[in-house]
């Protein structure tokens, strides 16, 4: 689909109008069949069922609240963001509602875009905020940082499951729509371009956040309820500034923005999903559960004689 919206504010879409016996139990194969002990059932098709097991007896139990389960809350909360993102995505490519004023405000950044030294300045802002040359080392260093204090991996591991995600999820959708970027004076979709989402707005949001939660959630660092709101006003004034920054510069369209800030959120989504994932310790599995034999029963004990010397007893 190609679509042009111009100065007048024209719309740029267009719509057309499960075997076989055991050999081992038949009567000519038994005697032959070497003997050989039970072997357990491979690992390959179980962490599936391990977790989809695990998953819902979280749920059972956070549902009766007994047990909290603190990864049910961010997972969720992924979901909904998803949902609102695959709208948002909707929206760029039918010329929706959400992206009405895209064109306006292209023309009034362009009326009062910085020039010269005040320009040089805000590209570096720019990609300090928000660039993942900039980003990423911060992110994986506060993930590293706490992984090594606390003498675990996972904080890593979450960061590393957002970044992921991020690329997942950014990716196809700024290759697969092709979003032109204001620069060029038209709004194409198809045409090369990697306008939308906003890669710039997606690092800044999770990363930004999930640093807060490394340092100061309550899987964190030092968990301080104090300073993570502090540090929550701190990721709201550095999207509220990073943000219309880049659109104001003209790499990205008005509606880009939130579309990058909302892929960020669902990125740190699944970083405090992987974070706070519960870790169970598999119980030890008795000896006759594996061989499907009881044990033999220990030998009691015999006593000892005492031998007293000259006595010869």
């Amino acid at each position: 689909m190609l679509r042009i919206q111009g100065a007048h504010g024209a719309a740029y879409g267009g719509a057309p109008g499960r075997g076989l016996p055991d050999t081992g139990t038949l009567p000519a194969n038994r005697a032959r069949l070497p003997t050989t002990p039970q072997v357990p059932e491979l690992a390959a098709g179980r962490p599936v069922s391990d977790v989809v097991g695990r998953v819902r007896a979280d749920l059972r139990a956070a549902r009766s609240g007994a047990v909290a389960q603190p990864w049910i809350t961010p997972a969720t909360v992924g979901v909904v963001l998803l949902l609102a993102f695959v709208w948002m995505v909707l929206q760029v490519v039918s010329a929706g509602p959400f992206v009405a004023w895209d064109w306006a405000a292209r023309e009034w950044v362009y009326a009062r875009r910085a020039q010269g030294g005040m320009a040089t300045f805000l590209e570096v802002q720019a990609f300090v905020t928000g660039e993942r040359w900039a980003t990423v080392p911060v992110v994986m260093g506060a993930g590293a940082l706490v992984a090594h204090r606390r003498g675990t991996l996972r904080p890593l591991y979450a960061v590393m499951a957002g970044l992921a995600t991020i690329a997942a999820i950014g990716y196809p959708v700024k290759f697969g729509l092709g979003r032109s970027s204001p620069v060029t004076g038209v709004d194409l979709l198809f045409a090369g371009g990697q306008a939308f989402p906003s890669g710039h707005a997606a690092n800044t949001a999770f990363t930004a956040t999930m640093v807060v939660f490394l340092l100061f959630g309550s899987a964190g660092l030092r968990p301080d309820r104090r300073r993570f709101r502090r540090g929550v006003v701190v990721v709201v004034a550095l999207l509220a500034v990073s943000g219309p920054l880049v659109a104001w510069m003209g790499y990205h369209w008005l509606s880009d923005i939130p579309a990058g800030w909302l892929m960020g959120f669902i990125a740190l989504c699944v970083s405090l999903t992987v974070l706070h994932w519960p870790e169970r310790a598999e119980a030890a599995v008795p000896d006759e559960a594996r061989t499907g034999h009881e044990p033999p029963p220990a030998p009691s004990p015999v006593p000892r004689r005492t031998i007293v010397p000259g006595t010869g007893t």
